[in-house]
């Protein structure tokens, strides 16, 4: 047997003196080229709509403990995974990464970018009944106002209507405070401006 391209042998599905079936589905042995790795990314089921081919990504290391690598999509969400509710999700390394064939990584794909948006501590938010707010600390009072929240990341989140950046926002003692009720900032902590930032999401991990 000769190998198509220069590599290395992954792993050997026979040893010497075994029966192999003359078809695709008995190989022999895997063989691998380390300069094009590729990483399958398991990506949950309810985010897959919003991969899409050539969407950026990082890599970490994982049980490995590696750097972190740059990478993007090349082929999109296929079938769902037997016995599980992720697709597969197939990525390219930006750069040659020296990692270990095989190896468990972790991997955020960025499925959409925001940029110049108003940004908050997703602290901030409050959720009354059906309509979600923050309150803002104005001349001495806790202004009450409705605001529509875009993308979040479990840290900060995008507030697409009724803030402005600059604005200071409550993000401790605000549950349960009535509109216009009088305020004293005690410490830094108490209140934060919302930021003109930039705000991402990630569409799934392995």
């Amino acid at each position: 047997m000769r190998a198509a391209f220069d590599g290395v042998v992954a792993r050997r599905f026979h040893n010497p003196g075994d029966l192999v079936e003359a078809t695709a589905a008995d190989p022999v042995l895997r063989v691998i080229d380390p300069s094009r790795l590729e990483i399958v990314a398991a990506v949950p089921l309810s985010d897959a709509a919003r991969i899409s081919v050539g969407s950026a990504a990082r890599v970490m290391g994982g049980t490995i403990g590696a750097d972190n690598f740059d990478a993007k999509v090349v082929a999109g969400p296929t079938t769902v995974e037997a016995g599980t509710a992720t697709v597969p999700v197939r990525l390219a390394f930006a750069h040659v990464a020296a990692l270990p064939a095989g190896a468990l990584l972790q991997v955020e794909i960025y499925a959409e970018r925001h940029a110049n948006v108003v940004v908050i501590p997703v602290v901030a938010i409050v959720h009354e009944a059906e309509q979600t707010v923050v309150f803002v600390a104005l001349g001495g009072k806790a202004q009450r106002r409705v605001v529509t929240v875009g993308l979040a990341d479990g840290v900060h989140a995008e507030i697409i209507a009724g803030l402005t950046a600059g604005e200071l926002v409550i993000v401790n003692g605000q549950a349960g405070l009535p509109d216009q009720a009088a305020i004293a900032v005690a410490d830094s902590g108490d209140a934060k401006p919302a930021d003109a930032a930039q705000g991402r999401t990630t569409g799934g991990k392995q």
